[in-house]
Parts: structure tokens; C-alpha cells; sequence
């Protein structure tokens, strides 16, 4: 049986496509997938499945017959994880400026251009594979480089996640 991170797109944000923890989790239960757990409100799950393929449009089409909310499901093994968390390119791992945005799809042939065109002079981001790499000097909050912009100029499904989340995820992963 092999271990998955479930990043959901978009929910529980400022009060739209809400769904509870616990709903979720008894959802993806539901649907066969063992040892689920998920951590803190932004749509994190950790689960097991002997199922490998087309994980994200399973959950996607529980989640919209579920809670009639369409919501992007981007799905990533922990050995996937851990790649993309050891290759990170920026020498501090745990700092609060770094954060992963997570994508799926074929990145437009101009994706740097397009994120140059708004990176700040304090912010700079590398390519991996299914994943951006920010490192924000003032932080996210702060940035034009959201996750919408990462989506709307890229011509991507993406999301994104802080260092701190994707570091705990990838530990929880060890008690599964």
C-alpha cells in the first residue's frame, strides 16, 4: 500500500467552499482509502491506497457529489513529496518565506517571463518538476505571484503550500 498527499485547491478560504475536516476525512474513508488523516483547514490529506492513478479526479468527483463544490485535487506520493522537499533550491528549508506551488499541467513557454514580470526584487523562484518554487522576502501575503496568477498566466491547476505545512505533512506521512 503506498502513502499520498491530497492538496485541495482553494477551500476554506475566506469563508468560501468551506468543508470541515472531518467531513472530508470520512469522504475520502469512504471511498476505500486507508489511515486517512488530514492537517489544518486548507485541505490536507494524508492516506493510503493500493490505487495509483487518477487519485485527483476520484476525490474531485466525491468532493463535488459530496459538498456540490468543484475543487482541484492535486495528488502526490510522500517519496514525491520528499523529492520535491529535498530538491528545493533555497539553503533555508524551514524558512516562513518559502512556500510550493504545486501545479498540473504543461507550463506555457513563456512561464518565466510571466513570473518575472511581477516577481519583486526580493523574491525569486525556481522550476521543479510539478512544483514552483518561491522564496518570498516579504512573504505571500505580499506577493503578486499568488497561486491565481500562477494559474491564470501559466495556463495551470496549481496550489500552494508553505515550507512549514509541507514539512509536516511529510513527517505525519511517517506514522501511517
Amino acid at each position: 500500500m503506498k502513502t499520498y498527499i491530497a492538496l485541495l485547491r482553494g477551500i476554506n478560504v475566506s469563508g468560501k467552499n468551506c468543508i470541515k475536516m472531518q467531513e472530508l476525512s470520512q469522504l475520502v474513508s469512504s471511498l476505500g482509502f486507508q489511515s486517512v488523516k488530514t492537517y489544518i483547514q486548507s485541505g490536507n490529506v494524508l492516506f493510503q491506497s493500493e490505487i495509483d492513478n487518477d487519485l485527483h479526479t476520484k476525490l474531485s468527483a466525491a468532493i463535488y457529489k459530496t459538498f456540490q463544490l468543484q475543487i482541484d485535487v492535486l495528488v502526490f506520493s510522500v517519496d514525491e513529496i520528499r523529492e520535491i522537499i529535498n530538491q528545493n533550491p533555497f539553503p533555508a528549508h524551514n524558512s516562513s518565506a518559502l512556500y510550493y506551488t504545486f501545479f498540473r499541467g504543461e507550463l506555457s513557454k513563456d512561464a518565466s517571463e510571466q513570473l518575472n514580470s511581477k516577481k519583486a526584487d526580493n523574491e525569486d523562484y525556481e522550476f521543479g518538476a510539478n512544483v514552483l518554487y518561491f522564496n518570498f522576502g516579504n512573504g505571500y501575503a505580499k506577493t503578486k505571484l499568488s497561486t491565481n496568477f500562477v494559474e491564470n498566466k501559466l495556463k495551470v491547476i496549481a496550489t500552494t503550500r508553505n515550507s512549514k505545512t509541507m514539512n509536516t505533512l511529510l513527517e505525519m506521512s511517517n506514522s501511517l
